[in-house]
């Protein structure tokens, strides 16, 4: 079991350490809200990003509970907010397959204003590549980012690389 208040700066690689490790089973952090907003965010929101599909791709992710301000001494200027990680019971990505998946999610958020077709490409992926994988994911080339499930993220990297 892992426990910490994680610093705002490193929160996101610390995190991705500890969700890739072999013997993850739980965890409890403490993070400011807009980083808890953004790990635990659903396709469509505000705050969904590469951060929010990768930690849900591998933990069950909950809110155990929102800390204000005055909790501290001195007072910070951010809220904060507690979640809970649960290792999922099979892996969601296989463990071979994360390096691939990781890039291609990482590929799709990099350029935002752009839709998942042109963001592929920009990021040097193979435009007929990308075309069949989209068409096979059914996901439509003018998609953005934001836009695409977790489940769907997983067919697009299936049919990109398979």
């Amino acid at each position: 079991l892992f426990v910490g208040n994680l610093p705002y700066a490193a929160a996101a690689d610390i995190l991705d350490k500890v969700l890739s490790f072999p013997y993850f089973s739980a965890g409890v952090f403490m993070f400011q809200k807009e980083q808890a907003n953004r790990i635990q965010a659903k396709e469509g929101g505000e705050f969904y990003g590469p951060l929010s599909v990768l930690s849900r791709a591998r933990a069950k992710i909950s809110l155990l509970c929102n800390v204000g301000k005055g909790s501290f001494n001195p007072p910070p200027k951010v809220e904060s907010a507690v979640l809970v990680f649960e290792k999922l019971p099979q892996p969601f990505i296989e463990p071979q397959d994360w390096p691939r998946f990781k890039k291609l999610v990482q590929a799709a958020f990099l350029h935002r204003r752009k839709t998942i077709y042109n963001s592929l490409l920009l990021c040097g992926f193979d435009k007929e590549k990308v075309s069949a994988s989209l068409a096979c994911a059914g996901i439509l080339p003018q998609t953005r980012a934001e836009r695409i499930s977790l489940c769907a993220y997983k067919q697009l990297a299936a049919c990109l690389h398979g």
